[in-house]
């Protein structure tokens, strides 16, 4: 094979740039989220233009999309940037050194509340085991993307996610649970349908810049012999974008709030919380531990598998 089989102007980097520009609909929003100037930006994907010789983008004051030439090269680009990552994992990130030993850097990223109650006790057990690696955990309610932002490791509450890339460990079941204040519900009462949580004060926790929260309600009539799940709007006495401070409102008594029932779990037992609407509350799915299946051949991440599935197999926040 002689050197005339590869072509030095092939950038690797300018395929990424083109794929963050694609993949967040124009230069502003690329250029932050990979911490360069707009301008250079730009300059590198019309130098990457020029190189192809075809135009990759359309441009207007409103709109950046790719042509359908792009569109195209984009699907290639996704290809080789991923068959590069998964040879760095295999090679320079397979964290193993004296034969087998577990090094270098693990990001980790949970639910807060999820993390702060039962992630503590499996990283310190963890990084006690394999001193060598240094753990980084990112406590965020915002699923991240694993390989774009750099994760090993995610527990995702819920459904499974429908990528082929990803190995989903399935480590539980996930509910949830209403609840309120025993003195709250002495005053105003318990409600018992869905409907009467339009006379109670409701604590709801939304998304920043996302669409009216609804409140997951078991239906009248079953679908196909299972039962149906209605999603209900509902007015929210007080609204918030924080699970924290909604647990901190209705903890006060400020009235009936939806949580994670991993979130409320002490409460509930202890009393502080009362549940209500028990057989109107769907099952909401399972919780996972969620990796890369590129970095499977990662010690530090074979391990952090192995500690975590040993210490919440048996779904500890049930």
């Amino acid at each position: 094979m002689t050197d005339s089989h590869f072509d030095e102007t092939v950038n690797l980097d300018d395929m990424q740039y083109f794929l963050h520009v694609v993949a967040a609909g124009g230069f502003t929003g690329a250029a932050r989220r990979l911490g360069v100037t707009k301008q250079t930006l730009s300059r590198r994907v019309a130098q990457l233009e020029q190189r192809l010789g075809v135009q990759l983008l359309h441009r207007t004051t409103r709109f950046v999309g790719p042509t359908e030439a792009g569109a195209t090269y984009a699907q290639r680009c996704e290809e080789v940037v991923r068959l590069a990552q998964e040879a760095d994992a295999q090679l320079k990130s397979s964290g193993v050194h004296d034969g087998g030993t577990p090094t270098g850097r693990l990001r980790v990223t949970a639910d807060p509340h999820f993390a702060e109650t039962f992630l503590v006790d499996v990283l310190a057990a963890y990084t006690t085991r394999f001193a060598e690696v240094t753990v980084e955990l990112v406590a965020t309610e915002r699923h991240v993307d694993l390989i774009e932002e750099g994760f090993d490791v995610a527990f995702r509450v819920g459904a499974p996610p429908n990528s082929a890339s990803l190995v989903c460990r399935r480590l539980g079941p996930a509910n949830i649970a209403y609840c309120a204040t025993p003195e709250y519900l002495r005053v105003h009462g318990e409600p018992t349908t869905a409907a009467q949580l339009r006379a109670h004060r409701c604590i709801v926790k939304a998304t920043d810049g996302g669409p009216p929260p609804r409140w997951p309600m078991l239906g009248d009539r079953p679908v196909r012999g299972r039962p149906a799940v209605r999603m209900l709007e509902v007015p929210a006495a007080v609204l918030v974008n924080h699970q924290a401070i909604a647990q901190r409102l209705c903890l006060a008594g400020g009235g009936i709030a939806l949580f994670p029932r991993f979130a409320c779990r002490d409460h509930l037992r202890d009393g502080t919380l009362a549940a209500v609407l028990g057989e109107l509350t769907p099952a909401v799915g399972d919780v996972h531990l969620l990796y890369h299946r590129s970095r499977h051949r990662s010690a530090r991440v074979q391990r952090f598998v192995e500690v975590a599935s040993e210490a919440l197999g048996d779904a500890p926040w049930q």
